[in-house]
């Protein structure tokens, strides 16, 4: 009887554990229409996405304004698993200054998505940057490993980048990568060989596309 008892307790308990599961699993599929309702009405402006761009890859200048930020924020939030949101959020923290945060964003982005060039470049970047040369160099590594072509069908495949793409017609992404694989395999060549990269005239800045 005892035996009895404690199969069907082990039943209910297993039953209550799926309904808990699919309420959880409901209340996460409300809060995430929830969010992606509010990031479609809180899209950035145009203006936004080209001044974005035109700063991707230089030292100084832009700074992102706090709208922006806050929607990239609330985009990886909604979509944690989304590699090239926190690839930009990361760039926007960057831009700040805030540098702990930029590096714990090129690094989830590298992370959830090591076969795209940008993510794995720009990590070893903040690597480089913070003097950690034994990771620099694997991450230097693992983006000149990864297949250009995989990069530019996620680039051009992502509402994240078309948004930011479809600002300016003008701007090449293709010349971009090339340009960013040369300075890979520069860098790579320069810590292998212990060579100071500005002796190599090597310019190792955060570029996201």
């Amino acid at each position: 009887m005892a035996l009895g008892l404690t199969a069907i307790k082990t039943q209910n308990t297993s039953h209550l554990n799926i309904l808990l599961k699919w309420f959880q699993d409901k209340r996460l599929e409300a809060m995430q229409a929830k969010g992606i309702k509010t990031l479609d009405m809180t899209t950035p402006p145009a203006d936004a996405y080209r001044a974005l761009i035109r700063a991707n890859g230089k030292a100084q200048g832009w700074q992102p304004s706090e709208d922006l930020i806050k929607y990239y924020e609330l985009l990886v939030s909604v979509m944690p698993e989304n590699p090239q949101g926190h690839s930009v959020l990361g760039f926007c923290y960057y831009r700040q200054g805030l540098k702990d945060k930029a590096y714990e964003q090129f690094q989830k982005s590298c992370m959830l998505d090591p076969h795209s060039f940008w993510g794995c470049q720009d990590w070893a970047v903040m690597a480089l940057q913070a003097g950690q040369y034994s990771d620099a160099e694997k991450l230097f590594s693992l983006g000149l490993n990864a297949d250009p072509r995989y990069t530019l069908r996620e680039l051009y495949s992502s509402k994240v980048y078309f948004d930011i793409l479809s600002s300016d017609h003008s701007y090449n992404p293709v010349v971009s990568l090339q340009e960013g694989y040369t300075r890979a395999a520069k860098a790579l060549y320069s810590l292998k060989n212990k060579i100071p990269l500005q002796a190599a005239g090597i310019d190792a800045q955060i570029k996201i596309l």
